[in-house]
């Protein structure tokens, strides 16, 4: 009888305001199958700005949680905060292949961001045409020494850092397996300090935004305003779907968007397929932990 091989299984690793949270997944035939999952609070200022404060103290941290879950030389996607990464379009000449633009790019990266002094990480995107002659190019880019501290901390913590991605992505990346966004939609991310807000119209990110907020009250008035916004000065059609997620009272926030505003607004749970009670319970707190494991999965 042959042997029947396991699935290997993928860790998401999310850093929040106040806590590191850890998914560990795979997929099983046409399913996605949670492991395990766990959460350890975060002291105050280990993480400023998404930058590592004490390397020492995150490295134990990680390793509590790789050791609850059993989730030692699992590959590994890890987030950084949006604002931490740097975006600009670029145009590069047509029909070049893969390795070309790469080349392109990495010879040219100091005239394309001539204000960075810094070593730097970066990928492309080819968005489209330009013209006949040209392509669009998204280039992203992120410090070389923030990355390499996350990928350290994860590295020594037992796991292997595959992948580095934007939180909002990873958390759009989500939602959108879990729902048909086809209107325009935000998603939101409520955290201890923060709310992260995401427009998402045809599957594409059109707009994201981080406020400081304090209050569930802040929270309420800094999403109205973000969505006013997007349709005043930018000129966005209107959200007609909200999808709040996270960790604050999201039942009392809905009630109080619902009473400002006509969009539809709901509380995101993770659908019946990841049937994991422990998980369920506290399904919003770990979306963005799963889309960084979804973009392992093979």
């Amino acid at each position: 009888m042959p042997l029947l091989l396991k699935k290997p299984a993928f860790v998401g690793l999310s850093i929040h305001d106040d806590e590191i949270r850890l998914i560990k997944l795979r997929r099983i035939k046409r399913q996605l199958q949670i492991d395990d999952a766990a959460i350890i609070d975060l002291p105050v200022g280990l993480f400023i700005e998404g930058k590592i404060t004490h390397l020492n103290q995150a490295i134990s941290l990680i390793s509590e949680l790789v050791d609850k879950t059993q989730s030692q030389g699992c590959e590994t996607a890890i987030a950084l905060p949006i604002a931490q990464i740097m975006h600009k379009r670029i145009s590069l000449a047509a029909n070049l292949t893969e390795w070309e633009r790469e080349l392109e790019i990495a010879e040219n990266l100091s005239r394309y961001l001539p204000a960075m002094q810094t070593e730097l990480h970066y990928d492309h995107i080819c968005l489209g045409k330009l013209d006949a002659k040209h392509d669009d190019v998204m280039l992203v880019t992120a410090r070389s020494e923030q990355i390499k501290s996350y990928v350290l901390a994860v590295e020594q913590s037992g796991l292997h850092a595959t992948v580095v991605d934007a939180d909002i992505y990873a958390l759009t990346r989500c939602f959108l397996y879990m729902r048909e966004m086809e209107c325009t939609a935000a998603v939101v991310d409520v955290d201890v300090n923060s709310l992260q807000v995401v427009i998402v119209q045809q599957k594409k990110v059109l707009f994201h935004q981080r406020s400081a907020v304090h209050s569930i009250e802040e929270a309420a008035e800094s999403l109205l305003k973000t969505l006013k916004l997007c349709i005043d000065t930018w000129h966005f059609p209107p959200v007609e779907k909200i999808y709040l997620s996270g960790k604050s009272n999201l039942f009392q926030l809905q009630e109080m968007i619902r009473s400002c505003s006509s969009s539809c607004v709901e509380i995101f749970p993770l659908q019946n397929e990841f049937s994991w009670p422990e998980v369920q319970l506290k399904s919003v707190l770990f979306l963005t932990a799963l889309g960084l494991a979804m973009r392992l999965l093979r």
